[in-house]
């Protein structure tokens, strides 16, 4: 398939739209993952609600990649790296499945008809550290990339 659109956002997630049956595919309400000052307790954990659009309405495929090595899910501040999971809901609640670089997640089926989602936003993306590995880790800004594809099936 040939990449209609590639946006890099000011989120710190790029998105990679690519063209098929859909005439016209879309992510709103995408936003940075920022998990702050680490306590030195427990683990990290973020959910962000997003927006699917997808006109006509149908099944589509997301796919994530990091930029870690082969696109694993790591951050890095700039010597150290850390890694992180991602897991991907098609509804809006926290969790989801668990996803793997460049491994997409297929027969996603609530994509809506309106870029707004005015009946609610109809997806997750939950970003987890895991607590040993934050303990372990140096002290440090850590920053990373990831990067979604989203597919009509």
């Amino acid at each position: 398939m040939k990449a209609s659109h590639l946006k890099p956002l000011a989120t710190g997630i790029a998105l990679m739209l690519a063209g098929s049956a859909f005439a016209d595919v879309k992510i709103s309400n995408l936003d940075d993952f920022d998990f702050g000052l680490y306590s030195g307790f427990g683990r990290l954990r973020a959910n962000d609600r997003i927006c699917i659009n997808a006109d006509p309405v149908s099944n589509y495929q997301i796919t994530f990649w990091g930029d870690g090595p082969g696109g694993t899910f790591q951050v890095s501040n700039g010597v150290d790296s850390l890694d992180y999971v991602v897991r991907f809901r098609d509804r809006n609640r926290n969790g989801g499945n668990r996803v793997f670089p460049g491994i997409p997640l297929t027969n996603r089926s609530r994509a809506t008809d309106d870029i707004d989602c005015p009946s609610g936003l109809n997806a997750n993306i939950d970003i987890r550290f895991r607590r040993t590995d934050l303990q372990a880790a140096n002290p440090g800004r850590y920053i990373g990339l990831l990067t979604i594809t989203v597919i009509p099936e």
